[in-house]
């Protein structure tokens, strides 16, 4: 796929999420049918917070439905992981196979900026990622600093890879597309409020497999305070 053809492709996807989240209905019965792709989630319920989830795990800290930090109100999800680290903190989707292409879109807001702390916060993982061991595209608030999407590759060539993002404070909204296919056509694109900052061919071959979206704080390390990440507006339509 050539740069410009992925960029229309990400433009027609931006288009299609945009007219999704214009008639986006809360899912206040955990039912993703209703808004007409393989999975959303606004967080406008009046709870459980895991209502229409796969899995929720909190052994690191708390999720809570936020009326603080929402972008369509009434609420978005907080993802608070205390100091010192005990565990992971995240919702879980387990999702069909990807056969052409799967995009995700959200809202984000990073509160905390602790120097040299690492934190995943957003996870797209293959879960039959033969011939890898481990396969998916991850955000991940880098050691070094920067927001980053880390293509993250196990036992299968090149390892992980990061691509640097542009998130000042505040909420963003987020576009990942992934294009399956063997090396060459396979590609990835993500755009940062509407602008696209990542659109290349990528060099593995994305295999066709279920996925699991991992959102909340799966994987963090050497923290020295107190983390607070919020979400709203989860979208994933998967092909």
């Amino acid at each position: 796929m050539s740069r410009g053809a992925a960029a229309l492709a990400l433009a027609l996807a931006l288009a299609v999420t945009a007219c999704g989240r214009i008639d986006f209905e809360p899912r206040t019965d955990g039912d993703a049918s209703g808004c007409g792709h393989t999975f959303c989630d606004d967080f406008d319920r009046a709870g459980p917070v895991e209502a229409g989830w796969t899995s929720i795990e909190t052994t690191g800290g708390t999720l809570a439905l936020d009326p603080a930090g929402a972008v369509s109100a009434p609420n978005g999800l907080l993802a608070t992981v205390p100091f010192p680290l005990t565990g992971d903190v995240f919702l879980g989707e387990a999702l069909p196979a990807i056969t052409q292409s799967v995009h995700l879109t959200f809202d984000l807001d990073l509160e905390a900026t602790t120097p040299g702390a690492e934190m995943d916060l957003v996870q797209l993982r293959w879960t039959d990622p033969a011939p890898c061991t481990a396969f998916g595209y991850f955000f991940v608030r880098d050691s070094t600093g920067p927001l980053v999407m880390q293509e993250t590759y196990g036992d299968c060539g090149t390892a992980n890879q990061n691509d640097d993002l542009p998130a000042a404070e505040g909420f963003h909204h987020v576009d990942l597309v992934v294009t399956a296919g063997a090396v060459g056509t396979a590609a990835l694109q993500v755009a940062i409020d509407g602008t696209v900052v990542v659109d290349k061919q990528v060099d593995h071959a994305i295999p066709p497999s279920p996925l699991e979206l991992r959102l909340g704080c799966p994987g963090t390390r050497d923290t020295t305070a107190e983390w607070r990440v919020r979400y709203d507006n989860v979208v994933v339509d998967v092909r």
